[in-house]
């Protein structure tokens, strides 16, 4: 499996997943990378099963907001907390890792951990060295959201 193929398949399960599920339109790709000082919501999540890996996402806090106030229909006055707006984008993870490898290999099967929530300055989650690896950013027009999967061991 190539690189290449990952990164299609998860932006298109990324977009399919927010537009479906959180009602979010993504206005295109853009480049998965942010400044230093960007405050980041970051979710992993690692799988096993006949591949094993991972799969993170990261997004700056004011655009992890807007997608979670529009997954539960909040009021623009009614201000999420941190930990639920974290809540959704371990939803929001786990939908688009289960998505992502169903599309790629639909007739295994996968058991994904809990998405975990990682701080900002939290060095990224270690890679094997052999892992086939692919990213995609979206551009959600509030900000860019990365996604980032590492497929380390097939079975």
């Amino acid at each position: 499996m190539q690189s290449e193929q990952i990164a299609e398949v998860l932006g298109s399960a990324a977009e399919t997943v927010l537009e479906t599920m959180f009602f979010t339109m993504a206005e295109g790709e853009a480049e998965p990378a942010f400044p230093p000082e960007t405050n980041l919501m970051r979710t992993a999540i690692a799988f096993s099963g006949e591949w094993s890996g991972t799969f993170e996402m990261q997004t700056p806090f004011s655009c992890a907001r807007t997608i979670a106030e529009s997954f539960v229909g909040a009021d623009e006055l009614e201000e999420m907390s941190a930990d639920k707006v974290g809540e959704v984008m371990g939803e929001l993870a786990n939908m688009v890792c289960g998505s992502t490898l169903s599309q790629l290999a639909n007739d295994k099967i996968f058991d994904l951990g809990a998405p975990r929530q990682l701080r900002s300055g939290d060095p990224m989650i270690p890679v094997a060295v052999d892992a086939v690896t692919a990213s995609r950013g979206l551009n959600l027009g509030e900000g860019v959201v990365a996604f980032a999967m590492a497929i380390e061991a097939i079975r």
